[in-house]
């Protein structure tokens, strides 16, 4: 996976679907977007979203992205990394998760591989309706968008994706990635101790450095002003929601 740039545009011959447990999204030539019922598993929710837009299935695809979240994920150097470890690398990391498959993604700006997983039974239907479908995570699209635009300044920027009870922190300098994990967090105070607990851990700048929240909270209050005591630059990026966020970013090599 490599990033190529943020003058890509939609193609009606790419099709590029996030699945969110808040909603579903997909894009062609527009992005549209799908509401779950939350009274029905994930996997019931895929197959309503198709029949509702029968064409994902109908037309054939240049190119089909499948991104997904996940909070089960682990980085490994790349030269370090064996397609044969995947498991065990995963399993090491995560042992009480069994029900889901280890995937891969390689994330060539900072050299790393991303391991996730991804439940069993939601990967065996996506490959069923889209065979020849690349998975990726939207924490590895995130991270390679982050530390490419990282390049553009002198400053770090700790970017935190903010969707449902779960936190996203991304943190790099200068093209390099010096921090990812995310966090469950069901309140402003909760996502604010894991934001300064990580700020002050790797010593950033509260008056050099940058906060930058990416948020699909329409109506709820953000921790702005209770971050603003302890850094200076913080930056509400609110037009980008946790679902289309990953599919404004999707700039992937042919």
């Amino acid at each position: 996976m490599r990033a190529i740039g943020n003058n890509a545009q939609l193609s009606k011959d790419i099709l590029s679907i996030h699945f969110n447990v808040d909603g579903f999204s997909f894009s062609t030539d527009t992005v549209n977007r799908f509401d779950v019922d939350p009274a029905y598993p994930l996997p019931v929710n895929i197959e309503r979203m198709l029949e509702t837009f029968p064409e994902l299935k109908k037309k054939t695809y240049k190119n089909t992205n499948i991104i997904v979240d996940t909070p089960h994920f682990t980085l490994v150097p790349f030269e370090l990394y064996e397609d044969e470890q995947i498991d065990t690398l995963f399993k090491f990391n995560f042992p009480s998760v069994g029900n889901e498959e280890a995937l891969c993604n390689i994330l060539d700006w900072t050299n790393v591989a991303l391991i996730f997983g991804v439940n069993k039974e939601l990967l065996s239907l996506l490959n069923r309706h889209f065979p020849d479908a690349r998975i990726l995570s939207s924490l590895s699209l995130m991270t390679e968008w982050f530390i490419r635009e990282s390049n553009r300044t002198s400053s770090t920027k700790l970017s935190v994706l903010m969707h449902g009870d779960v936190i996203d922190v991304i943190v790099c300098s200068k093209g390099k990635l010096m921090f990812v994990n995310c966090f469950e967090c069901t309140n402003n105070n909760d996502r604010c101790y894991y934001i300064l607990h990580v700020w002050q851990s790797l010593q950033l700048d509260a008056e050099k450095d940058t906060l930058e929240l990416y948020t699909d909270f329409a109506t709820d209050p953000l921790p702005t002003q209770q971050l603003q005591r302890f850094v200076r630059q913080v930056n509400v990026i609110a037009e980008m929601s946790g679902m289309t966020c990953p599919l404004k970013y999707l700039y992937l090599c042919e």
